[in-house]
């Protein structure tokens, strides 16, 4: 089980407080399954992702639409309309909360169209993703996904927006895929996350140094991990 945690500031008190709000079931495949069945439990696992947060955001998906009455404390009653300022999260969660793909994706940046190969150098000017667009793409991916109709519509749609046929519920809360159109822009690198990966980072780039000095002063006793 995954927990759903949800960052609150309280307006009284003027703190902030973490509260669980959910818990998301663990999907497994088996250690033998083929390649076909990994996908398809990779597309159950991301299914199950989208309708656990439709169950937890559904009060609020309302809510930042047409606002909710609250009554605050020496105020009185007042409106409030919630929004979703920020998802701290790594790069692979992100992309199943969008309804990417994570692999084999031309385009892996979720907020502009660079392809794969510029990645990581100076931007050539790619254009912004286009919050509407790609919403459109999912719905028709999954719709004809559900049907099982025109599969290769649907590759067609994943190798132009990288995209699965999953609707990312996020898209139907108000100011991420209306107003502002800011679904692609909430997501912040968890620091837990982003330190865990440059210590790994430095740690394997250590080893492969350790490993390429021994091989060179005694090239016929050492072996790294691998070789057996």
């Amino acid at each position: 089980m995954y927990p759903i945690r949800v960052r609150f500031p309280n307006i009284t008190t003027g703190k902030t407080g973490w509260i669980t709000i959910g818990y998301i079931p663990a999907m497994k495949y088996r250690k033998s399954a083929t390649d076909a069945e990994k996908a398809k439990v990779r597309l159950l696992r991301d299914e199950l992702l989208q309708r656990c947060l439709a169950v937890v955001l559904d009060e609020l998906i309302t809510a930042s639409a047409v606002g909710v009455k609250i009554t605050i404390p020496d105020v009185g009653p007042v409106w409030a309309v919630p929004r979703i300022i920020l998802y701290a999260c790594d790069q692979p969660e992100e992309r199943h909360l969008l309804g990417m793909k994570l692999s084999g994706s031309y385009f892996p940046c979720s907020v502009c169209m660079e392809f794969k190969s510029h990645i990581g150098v100076p931007s050539l000017g790619a254009c912004k993703r286009d919050v509407l667009a790609t919403l459109e793409d999912q719905m028709e991916a999954t719709e004809l996904s559900e049907k099982g109709d025109r599969p290769s519509r649907i590759e067609q749609l994943a190798r132009q927006s990288s995209i699965a046929p999953i609707v990312p519920v996020l898209g139907a809360v108000h100011g991420l895929g209306t107003g502002t159109l800011s679904l692609f822009r909430i997501f912040g690198f968890d620091r837990l996350h982003v330190s865990h990966g440059l210590l790994l980072a430095l740690l394997l780039l250590i080893w492969a140094l350790v490993m390429s000095v021994t091989h060179a002063l005694c090239p016929r006793r050492c072996s790294v991990p691998g070789d057996y």
